[in-house]
């Protein structure tokens, strides 16, 4: 029984104490709440006014972009068109024969010094010469001489 007793002055007092700690806190006024809000409202206001600069901003970038990418283009046209090369293609097919130059050289480089003999008897080498010879009196040799990237010309 006593503990039964203990019990209920315990949950009693508890209760008590949840109700002080309830009325303890205060709520706000009315003129904290306006207050408040117009905190608020001006902290929103200067967050739009940002997100508009910023908006604006990366519109102006992106115009300067696209202008940047129209001149790009004119310039890769006008590479095309002093090499003599009709379309991007004509660039991808010279490239591709250099590298299969490149490969035939990297290949003959692992022949032993009688595989060397054999092959220039048998022409391997001056026809890698001509066909190097060729390649060199196209104009887009010239493009070369000064390794620029390709990349916007063959996309």
């Amino acid at each position: 029984m006593t503990r039964r007793f203990v019990m209920v002055v315990l949950t009693a007092l508890l209760s008590l104490s949840a109700i002080a700690v309830a009325q303890a806190q205060r709520e706000m006024t009315m003129q904290e709440y306006e207050a408040r809000l117009r905190e608020c409202q001006s902290r929103q206001r200067v967050a739009d006014s940002t997100r508009t600069a910023l908006e604006q901003q990366i519109a102006q970038k992106r115009a300067e972009i696209g202008s940047l990418e129209q001149q790009i283009a004119a310039l890769a046209r006008q590479t095309l068109d002093a090499v003599g090369a009709a379309d991007s293609a004509v660039v991808r097919s010279y490239l591709g024969q250099l590298d299969a130059i490149v490969q035939q050289l990297q290949a003959m480089r692992q022949l032993s010094a009688d595989q060397i003999v054999t092959a220039r008897e048998r022409g391997d080498i001056d026809r890698i010469d001509a066909q190097l010879t060729q390649l060199k009196a196209n104009r887009i040799s010239a493009c070369l001489k000064r390794k620029p990237r390709f990349g916007r010309l063959i996309r």
